[in-house]
């Protein structure tokens, strides 16, 4: 997630800012909300960050999102593993951040799915062909929203 990265860059807010929120606007899109998550879906031990991406839309005075992904960053040198397995998506930085996503919500037609399940925050529980959708889908929307103008915007 290269634009998560970026716009971190831009903002001067490292990944393990205690707190992260970036609102960017593009003429033409939803605004883009980024986002560090104090209480996320349980994770593996070791993730630095939790965060949450999301494009957003008022229908009928409600806030949607459309999509909302949140994402445990972890430091690929001490998780080589998750980066073999094709669960998280891997940035192309020097540091190599792996970002798992935890959880995808869209409003519209009511969906909600966790990534994580299970009461041992260390267990690591995937769904694995659905896991590979989320990630190949965050590897696109990565894509987009750089080519959408929202690494340049103020």
């Amino acid at each position: 997630m290269n634009t998560i990265l970026k716009i971190l860059d831009q903002q001067k807010l490292p990944l393990t800012a205690p707190v992260i929120h970036v609102r960017r606007e593009v003429a033409g899109f939803m605004p883009l909300v980024l986002e560090r998550v104090f209480d996320p879906p349980p994770a593996p031990s070791g993730a630095i960050a939790h965060l949450s991406l999301a494009h957003y839309y008022v229908q009928n005075g409600d806030l949607m999102a459309d999509p909302e992904f949140t994402f445990s960053v972890y430091a690929l040198s001490n998780n080589p593993g998750l980066a073999s397995l094709g669960i998280a998506v891997r940035d192309s930085s020097a540091t190599g951040w792996l970002f798992v996503p935890t959880s995808v919500k869209m409003d519209a037609i009511g969906d909600y799915m966790e990534s994580f399940v299970g009461d041992d925050a260390d267990a690591l529980v995937v769904s694995g062909s659905g896991q590979r959708a989320k990630c190949s889908f965050c590897r696109q929307w990565d894509l987009n929203i750089k080519e959408q103008g929202f690494t340049c915007a103020p």
